[in-house]
C-alpha cells in the first residue's frame, strides 16, 4: 500500500524524488521497487526554487547541460495562452540528466509565441513564470514532425477570484486538525500548482469557499504539521458546484476498547508516529502532536481493538520500524521499536558477501531479522561486480539481506542468515 506521509506535489517529483519503500518484514529506504506489499511515500514541504541553467531532473550532477541544437533540427513552437508571464523556458532530450539552459529569449508574455530549432527527439519541456515557480512540465514528447506546446490553464491551479469562474467548491475541515495547505488541481495537470489557502489556515469544523471552473480536479490537504489528510483524485466540479469534507482518519481514540504501548529502546527519538487503517492509503496526522518520543520513553494510546498498520519515524526524517499490528479487545498491546544498523558500525563478527550472479551490484541492504525496514545502502559508492566479494563487519546472529542490481531489480533476497561468531558468509547465485 502506498502511502503519503507529508506533503508532495507532483512538480517535485521531477526535480528530487525521495522514495521511502516500506515492506511488513524488511524495506529498502532506498529509492527502489516494492517487493512486497507495504510502501510508503514521504516527501518534504518545499516552497517552489527558481531554476537555473543545469538543475537536475533527477538527482545527477554529472551530466552536462544540453546546449541548443545543431545540425538537424525541427521547429519547436512554445505559445503562452496562460494570464502570466513566462520568463524561463526549458527543451531537453529526455536522455539527459539535467535541464541544461534558458531557451527563451526574453519574457514570454499572455498570448505570444516563440519558436526554436531543436533536434528531433523525445524531449522534456519545462516552463517557470517570473516569480520562480515551475508552472508546467511535459515529457518525453515526440517531436520528429515539429512540436506545438501549448501552455493551457490545464497546467495551473490556482483559486478564481471571488464571483469568477463558473462553479465553486466548498471545502469542510471535519478532520479534528487545523490545515494550512490546500492543493486543487486539475486531473489533466502534471502538476500541483500553489496552496489554495495563501496565508490563511482552515481550523477544525471551519469551511471555505472557491470558486473555479467546472472540471475533474484532484485534492491534496495537508495539515499544519505538514501530514496529508486527505487526497482525493479526479473529483467531479460540475453544475452550481460541489463540496469536498475532509473527514478524520481513524487512529487512537478514546473510544477504544484497548491500549497500544509505544515502547522507543533506541538511541534515536522518534518525531513521527503514525497509526492508520491497513484500508487507507496515507497515513494521516502524526499522532505524537507536538510531541517527540525521546530514547528510553513509552508512550500509551487509547484505541480500538483491530488490525492497524504503524509507522515511526526518526528526527531525520529516517523511517526507523513500520509494521502491521493486531490489538486484541480489552488487551495492552506493546510495540518496542527496532530499526535497522548502520553499514560496517562494527561487530563481533563478519559477512562475506561474493557476487556469484552475471550482474553488476549497485544497491546491499543487510538487516537484523528483528528489524522491520532494510535501512541504508551497505555498498555505498560501490558496485560488487560480477565474482567479486566484500566482507561487511557485523554482530553474530540472524540477518535478512537483500541485492538489487544498477536497474533497480532485485537478484537475490534470503532472510534469516545466520552469522556465528566466527562469520558468515551469502552468496549471490541470482535468479
Amino acid at each position: 500500500m502506498e502511502r503519503t506521509n507529508r506533503l508532495s506535489r507532483r512538480w517535485l517529483l521531477l526535480v528530487v524524488v525521495m522514495v521511502l519503500m516500506i515492506l511488513p518484514a524488511c524495506s529498502p529506504e532506498v529509492e527502489l521497487p516494492s517487493v512486497e506489499e507495504e510502501e510508503s511515500a514521504a516527501v518534504t514541504v518545499e516552497e517552489p526554487a527558481s531554476v537555473i541553467s543545469g538543475t537536475d531532473k533527477g538527482d545527477s550532477e554529472e551530466a552536462a547541460p544540453l546546449e541548443p541544437a545543431s545540425g538537424e533540427t525541427v521547429p519547436f513552437t512554445v505559445f503562452n495562452d496562460l494570464d502570466i508571464q513566462i520568463c524561463e523556458l526549458y527543451i531537453s532530450a529526455s536522455t539527459e540528466d539535467v535541464w541544461g539552459p534558458d531557451f527563451l529569449d526574453g519574457v514570454l508574455e499572455p498570448g505570444e509565441s516563440q519558436t526554436y530549432d531543436v533536434t528531433p527527439e523525445l524531449m522534456d519541456m519545462m516552463a517557470v513564470n517570473c516569480v520562480g515557480e515551475q508552472v508546467a512540465f511535459d515529457f518525453q514528447e515526440d517531436i520528429s514532425g515539429g512540436y506545438t506546446w501549448n501552455l493551457s490553464r490545464s497546467y495551473l491551479s490556482s483559486p478564481l477570484p471571488e464571483g469568477e469562474g463558473d462553479s465553486t467548491v466548498l471545502v469542510r475541515n471535519n478532520s479534528g486538525f487545523e490545515i494550512c495547505w490546500i492543493y486543487i488541481s486539475p486531473t489533466t495537470s502534471e502538476l500541483w500548482g500553489n496552496d489554495w489557502l495563501g496565508d490563511e489556515t482552515l481550523a477544525p469544523d471551519d469551511e471555505m469557499l472557491f470558486y473555479l471552473n467546472q472540471n475533474d480536479y484532484d485534492i491534496q490537504i495537508v495539515d499544519c504539521n505538514e501530514d496529508v489528510l486527505a487526497v482525493e483524485m479526479a473529483f467531479p466540479i460540475a453544475g452550481e458546484g460541489a463540496a469536498y469534507t475532509v473527514d478524520p482518519i481513524p487512529g487512537p481514540s478514546e473510544d477504544g476498547d484497548a491500549t497500544l504501548m509505544v515502547s522507543n529502546p533506541l538511541d534515536t527519538d522518534i518525531c513521527w508516529l503514525y497509526i492508520a487503517p491497513p484500508t487507507f492509503d496515507i497515513w494521516g496526522p502524526n499522532r505524537l502532536g507536538a510531541d517527540i518520543l525521546l530514547s528510553g520513553e513509552t508512550i500509551n494510546f487509547t484505541i480500538a481493538s483491530g488490525e492497524w498498520d504503524v509507522q515511526a519515524v526518526d528526527c531525520q526524517d529516517n523511517v526507523i520500524d513500520a509494521r502491521p499490528l493486531t490489538i486484541d479487545p480489552g488487551a495492552e498491546t506493546v510495540w518496542e521499536l527496532s530499526a535497522p544498523v548502520d553499514p560496517n558500525v562494527g561487530g563481533d563478527s563478519s559477512l562475506e558477501v561474493v557476487n556469484q550472479s552475471d550482474v553488476d551490484i549497485c544497491w546491499l541492504m543487510i538487516s537484523p531479522t528483528t528489524a522491520s525496514v532494510w535501512g541504508d545502502d551497505w555498498l555505498g559508492a560501490d558496485i560488487l561486480s560480477p565474482g567479486a566479494s566484500m566482507t561487511f563487519s557485523l554482530d553474530a546472529g540472524l540477518w535478512d539481506a537483500i541485492a538489487y542490481d544498477c536497474d533497480q531489480n532485485v537478484v537475490a533476497e534470503e532472510y534469516q542468515i545466520s552469522i556465528p561468531a566466527g562469520g558468515g558468509l551469502w552468496t549471490i547465485n541470482g535468479n
